[in-house]
């Protein structure tokens, strides 16, 4: 036959003795160094004999799966002289494990929430709503595992966050890897999903740079500014949901929510910074006034900076920038500033007035999109609802 012929492969029963004369041969051309014994050939011989010997089972039994047993001639092989190997790809599984980890904590399934109800109105097919909800799952555990790293948080959901039970390079490499496996699926979808992917991703992570850059630099910024930052950082995965969604819409296309996204994701982060100060639960589950830890300049800093003029309140954040962290006599007295400057009650007003607007603009979604009210949005908007005046001291 010509050697450039395409020639047939072999009958499944010969395959065994094929493998064993490739096991000889590798066997035999492994250089030794000068000197050495007869040991290792001895053994190579062995190997290549026991692998004829348990390959005559697979003659015997099964002659028709030739596919079953190339697999087993090249898993052999890879055993016999890995460098040699074919398939060198590993398994995925400790790459993945801090992201797996996180994503078992207990969690409220807002967004779950948000994409079943996006659903009474667009009516997106099965097959797109699972890849839209597997990709709105896994960006947000890694954004969890990498917020946790940047804030130092050392709590996630009152368990240890990822990076304190992997450590931080194999926790940032788990979070980087869902970026990746979350575009394989976007890809699935159609190049406007892919772009929505992006965009918003984009999006997220200079609204996140912002609130970091405050941070380090000890810098505070607008309320104005803050809700931009706000929009980007938090409103990414909110906008990425609806907009993924409207894409793959069978019905009412036309219906366009985006300024209801932003409204729910400025009511979701400000009530967050108010939960963070005010609520024990949150105290359990992330620290005692873990924001301030961090460092971070939340919506009631802001207004007290800006507009009581709280000078006290700017030196005990300028100590907690040098130092790294707050005693809880500072937190307390953090705390009795944010009381004087009237801080934290503005803040629930404002929540309140968030909470009116974002009932304001379902109710005109509704009447536009038509089918009546939209019961599990109107359910998660009432679990956004913080009625409770601040009782910290």
């Amino acid at each position: 036959m010509d050697s450039c012929q395409v020639g047939t492969f072999p009958p499944s029963a010969a395959l065994g003795d094929i493998f064993a004369q490739s096991l000889s041969h590798k066997a035999n051309v492994v250089l030794k160094p000068n000197g050495a014994d007869k040991k290792s050939d001895i053994v190579g011989n062995r190997s290549s004999g026991d692998a004829k010997r348990k390959f005559s089972d697979l003659k015997a039994g099964d002659t028709k799966n030739t596919k079953r047993i190339r697999e087993e001639i090249e898993a052999r092989e890879e055993e016999a002289a890995p460098w040699l190997a074919k398939n060198s790809r590993l398994s995925e599984e400790i790459a993945l494990a801090p992201c797996e980890y996180i994503a078992s904590l207990p969690s409220k399934k807002v967004r779950k929430m948000m994409v079943e109800a996006l659903n009474c109105w667009y009516q997106v097919p099965k097959q797109s709503m699972d890849i839209i909800e597997s990709v709105i799952d896994q960006l947000h555990t890694s954004s969890l595992i990498v917020d946790d790293i940047e804030d130092g948080s050392e709590l996630r959901r009152g368990y240890p966050s990822a990076h304190m039970v992997y450590g931080t390079p194999q926790a940032i490499n788990s979070a980087n890897l869902l970026l990746v496996k979350c575009l394989v699926e976007v890809q699935k979808l159609s190049p406007a999903a892919v772009a929505i992917y992006a965009d918003e991703l984009t999006r997220l992570h200079v609204g996140q740079a912002m609130d970091l850059h405050w941070t380090f630099q000890n810098e505070c910024p607008s309320e104005s500014e803050y809700i931009k930052m706000i929009d980007g950082k938090t409103g990414g995965l909110f906008r990425m949901i609806s907009r993924l969604m409207r894409s793959e819409a069978t019905k009412r296309r036309d219906v366009e929510i985006e300024h209801l996204m932003n409204l729910l994701c400025r009511l979701f982060q400000i009530r967050d910074d108010y939960q963070n100060l005010c609520s024990a639960t949150y105290s359990a589950q992330k620290g005692d006034l873990s924001d301030l830890d961090e460092g971070k300049y939340s919506f009631m800093l802001i207004h007290a900076i800006k507009n009581a003029k709280c000078v006290q309140l700017k030196s005990l954040l300028q100590m907690r920038s040098q130092k790294g962290t707050l005693s809880e006599e500072q937190k307390a007295l953090i705390m009795t500033n944010l009381k004087r400057s009237k801080s934290l009650e503005y803040t629930l007003e404002v929540l309140k007035d968030l909470q009116i607007e974002v009932e304001r603009s379902l109710t005109d979604i509704e009447t536009a999109a038509g089918g009546g009210m939209n019961r599990i949005m109107r359910g998660l908007i009432a679990k956004l609802k913080v009625e409770e005046p601040c009782n910290k001291s």
